[in-house]
């Protein structure tokens, strides 16, 4: 299985440890989500890791949503953010 893979990998220790994102796709909008403790704004650049590993860099375009589950009535414990994807 893959997801075995993941957790043994580390990534290397910066002096400024970042959260990272992944991308979630939310109905047809393709969006970044990160835990809903990080509060980011439209504009911010921020790291993404895609499902192979890869960390890319998108920017915030919007104001995040969050989903709700009304069977189970609790609230999503991460944010979705609509983003830009910027150019290397």
């Amino acid at each position: 299985m893959k997801g075995n893979h993941m957790a043994k990998k580390t990534t290397p220790k910066t002096s400024t440890p970042a959260i990272k994102g992944r991308f979630a796709k939310l109905d047809r909008e393709w969006c970044v989500a990160f835990p809903s403790d990080v509060k980011l704004s439209v504009g911010s650049v921020v790291a993404v890791v895609t499902a192979e590993g890869v960390e890319k860099q998108v920017k915030i375009n919007a104001t995040p949503v969050v989903l709700f589950d009304v069977k189970r009535e609790t609230v999503s414990a991460e944010m979705f953010y609509t983003f830009d994807r910027i150019a290397k």
